[in-house]
């Protein structure tokens, strides 16, 4: 079993690709690096023959299908993995201060690791390398810079008490 890889280009929404791992979904799981990136036909029966389980799902806002692609902090020996390679279009260093925002497309690369279920080859697929195509600033966060404290929550609506 031969560790492939494939990429396409895709729109990304909450990329979380920069800097340290954040926790995983499942906090005692570790930390992550991740993002969402929207998937073409083309893209997506590719990824489909290579029998990857439960990653396409479809954005509620956008009606998009997407991919979930993430890269653990650690392997599965409890060895560092390397970060996620981010690269602006002509191949520089990404500045990890400059945010990439929902919307920015990107040509995402993965590895699609071979493993057996119930008797057949799926793959899991590992983040290895974003390249942004064209860069969506993200929205301002009151004043608060990224990884800085978080700005104090705001109620949008006005919860009216039933009883």
């Amino acid at each position: 079993m031969a560790i492939s890889t494939y990429e396409w280009e895709g729109n990304v929404k909450w990329c979380k690709v920069l800097g340290a791992p954040r926790p995983m979904y499942d906090e005692t799981k570790g930390n992550e690096w991740s993002t969402n990136v929207t998937v073409t036909k083309e893209a997506k029966l590719a990824l489909k023959g290579y029998k990857v389980l439960n990653h396409f799902k479809i954005d509620d806002e956008t009606d998009q299908q997407f991919v979930s692609v993430k890269r653990a902090e650690l392997a599965k020996g409890g060895q560092k993995n390397k970060p996620v390679l981010v690269v602006d279009s002509m191949g520089e260093a990404w500045d990890e201060n400059k945010m990439i925002g929902n919307g920015s497309l990107v040509k995402v690369k993965v590895s699609l690791t071979p493993f057996m279920r119930d008797g057949t080859e799926h793959h899991k697929i590992i983040l290895d390398k974003i390249t942004v195509l064209q860069h969506v600033e993200p929205p301002a966060m009151n004043g608060n810079k990224p990884g800085g404290k978080t700005a104090p929550r705001v109620d949008t609506n006005n919860w009216v008490d039933d009883e």
